[in-house]
């Protein structure tokens, strides 16, 4: 089963918002009739159902970020040798940092 935050949100949106008529009606803090009960769900759900697939063109998967993280990463290694930022480690640099490091 895929995780869709985006829908698992709204979902419990719903579900609070049916939740607090429900909590109000019993209470009798609300005197409203089933039809605006009906009106103010409906109106919700109405919303959620047209926000969410714009929110959800939106968001990306974690291994498409981390692929297009690793792109850029991988463009701009490749820059900064093509600008001569990064040299390529000479093969005696062992034996120069034997003699040259400091402290040594």
């Amino acid at each position: 089963m895929r995780n869709e935050p985006v829908v698992t949100g709204f979902a419990s949106l719903n579900v609070l918002v049916a939740a607090a008529i429900g909590l109000a009606q019993t209470f009798g803090w609300i005197d409203w009739s089933t039809d605006q009960i009906a009106a103010i769900i409906g109106l919700v759900t109405a919303l959620s159902a047209v926000i969410a697939p714009l929110i959800r063109k939106k968001v990306i998967t974690i291994n498409q970020f981390q692929q297009e993280v690793s792109d850029i990463s991988d463009e701009a290694f490749s820059a900064g040798f093509n600008r001569g930022l990064f040299m390529p480690v000479p093969e005696d640099a062992e034996e120069w940092l034997k003699h040259n490091a400091p402290g040594s």
